[in-house]
C-alpha cells in the first residue's frame, strides 16, 4: 500500500507549529471552522517549516511512502470533501505507484553511512545513474536523501544520556560539529536540545518516515 500511516490532529487555540522534514509527502484534508474542507499535498521539505493554524482547525492526513510516484493533479481532482478514510486511501492507491528502482536506491542510501558513492557501489551502478533516477522521480539528488537519512538516524538515537560524539561517529558525520551543523540545517535545533527533549517529542518527529 502507498500509505505509510494515517494520522489525525486537532488545534485548540490558534498557534504556529513546526514541521520537520521526514522525506515523505502527505495527503491532508484540512477543516477550518466556517470553511469547506480542502485537500492539499505537501512537498518533501529540506528543512523545518513553520505553519500557522487557526483555532478549531482539524486535519486528517495520510503519510505516503518515500519516493512514491504520484499523479498529483489527478489525485487532487479525485478527492471530495465528503469522502471517508477508506475512499481517500483508495483514491491515493489509484493515482500513485511504487517504483522498485527508486525504493531500492533510497533504501541503500538510508542504510549506508558512507554517502551516495558507496550506495551506488552497493547497487552495482554508477553514481550518475542513481543521480538521474532520483532527480527524475523524487526531485532531489542522492546527497539530499543521504543527508536526511543520516540526521534522522542520529536524532532517533539521542536521549538525555546520549554521548553526542559517539552518535556522530556511528551515524557517519565527520565530527560532532558537523552533526551540529546538519541538525540546525534540517531540524532547526541542536543535538543537545533534541537530546533533552522528551521521548514523545522525539518519537513524533523522528518516527515513521525516511530512514526510520
Amino acid at each position: 500500500m502507498p500509505v505509510l500511516e494515517g494520522w489525525r490532529a486537532s488545534i485548540g487555540a490558534a498557534c504556529s507549529g513546526v514541521i520537520l522534514p521526514d522525506g515523505c509527502q502527505d495527503v491532508i484534508r484540512r477543516e477550518v471552522p466556517g470553511q469547506a474542507p480542502a485537500f492539499f499535498i505537501t512537498d518533501v521539505s529540506a528543512g523545518p517549516e513553520t505553519r500557522q493554524h487557526a483555532a478549531g482547525t482539524s486535519f486528517i492526513g495520510f503519510r505516503l511512502l518515500p519516493g512514491l510516484c504520484m499523479n498529483r493533479a489527478a489525485l487532487l481532482r479525485s478527492l471530495g470533501p465528503d469522502m471517508d478514510e477508506k475512499e481517500i486511501r483508495e483514491a491515493i492507491a489509484r493515482h500513485t505507484r511504487r517504483n522498485p528502482a527508486v525504493e531500492e536506491a533510497l533504501a541503500c542510501l538510508a542504510q549506508t553511512a558512507r554517502g551516495p558513492g558507496a550506495a551506488a557501489d552497493a547497487l552495482g551502478v554508477g553514481l550518475r545513474t542513481v543521480q538521474r533516477l532520483l532527480r527524475r522521480h523524487t526531485g532531489h539528488p542522492p546527497a539530499f536523501w543521504a543527508r536526511l537519512a543520516r540526521v534522522r538516524r542520529a536524532g532517533a538515537q539521542l536521549g538525555p544520556e546520549a554521548d553526542l560524539a559517539q552518535v556522530a561517529h556511528a551515524c557517519g558525520f565527520a565530527d560532532q560539529a558537523h552533526m551540529g551543523r546538519e541538525f540546525r540545517h534540517w531540524l532547526g535545533t541542536t543535538p543537545r536540545q533534541m537530546a533533552r527533549a522528551g521521548s514523545a517529542w522525539r518519537m513524533q518527529h523522528m518516527g515513521l518516515g525516511y530512514g526510520a
